[in-house]
């Protein structure tokens, strides 16, 4: 790992303020490919990376919008893992 220079411009902290609505825009295109489903939309693999990419891109938001996604996207992914196990879902 190289030392910064005095001269190096410092690092963003976060994403820029116009990359939260494009990703706001993202995850809620995600939840709403899930509620639409009425199965699985994904394979195996798909869907752990989803829900890996969902959780690490929703760590940005407030805790409250965050939280609230996630546990939307759990409901949302848990119903469609069982409706394509066969398992009834209110």
């Amino acid at each position: 790992m190289r030392q910064p220079s005095l001269f190096d411009p410092p690092k963003p902290s976060g994403p820029p303020p116009e990359d939260f609505d494009l990703l706001r825009r993202h995850l809620h295109s995600v939840l709403r490919d899930l509620r639409r489903a009425d199965y699985m939309p994904w394979g195996k693999a798909s869907a752990v990376l989803k829900e890996k990419d969902f959780r690490y891109n929703a760590r940005i938001f407030p805790a409250d919008e965050r939280d609230a996604m996630i546990a939307e996207f759990e409901k949302e992914l848990e119903r469609c893992r069982r409706a394509s196990a066969g398992e009834p879902v209110e």
